[in-house]
């Protein structure tokens, strides 16, 4: 046995989940919490625990566009992976460590690099995927721009700014 990976339908994990489970195949869909929803921790991807053989059954599994594959065979995955996973458990969801972001809302902040490279703003919260929102003076007014976060410092000296 083996565990591999299902690429599903968008949104549709849980129906494929069900639907592999019905054909007897054992799955895991790591679950996490993002502000009051509960989502997948790989949106469009779920585990299927393959035997030698009826494994292109999958493919045809409601939910399911195709399993992974590595030269026409199911890609393997290390039963180590799953049970990481499911060690980072606690009640059914898996626990991202949380980063603090390195800026105060309201601080001033330096664009380092990219389009707006040399302006200031002022740090206005985290986005997603290590991004952060910038409140740059533009048009002759605050702009909230999403920037990625190598591309702001924190400004050394904000005593010319007052």
């Amino acid at each position: 046995m083996i565990w591999s990976v299902a690429h599903t339908e968008s949104m549709r994990e849980r129906v494929a989940q069900r639907w592999l489970g019905e054909a007897s195949f054992e799955t895991y869909l790591p679950m996490i919490r993002v502000k009051k929803r509960i989502v997948p921790l790989f949106p469009t991807y779920l585990f299927v625990r393959l035997g030698d053989t009826g494994w292109s059954r999958v493919d045809s599994t409601i939910g399911v566009r195709s399993l992974l594959r590595a030269n026409e065979k199911p890609a393997r995955l290390p039963d180590e992976l799953i049970e990481n996973l499911q060690k980072q458990e606690k009640g059914g969801l898996i626990r991202l460590p949380e980063k603090a972001p390195a800026w105060r809302l309201g601080d001033r902040i330096r664009i380092a690099g990219g389009t707006f490279l040399g302006h200031i703003g002022l740090f206005d919260g985290m986005a997603a995927h290590e991004r952060v929102y910038v409140l740059l003076n533009l048009f002759g007014r605050q702009t909230r721009t999403e920037l990625a976060c190598a591309e702001i410092a924190r400004l050394a000296d904000t005593s010319a700014l007052r």
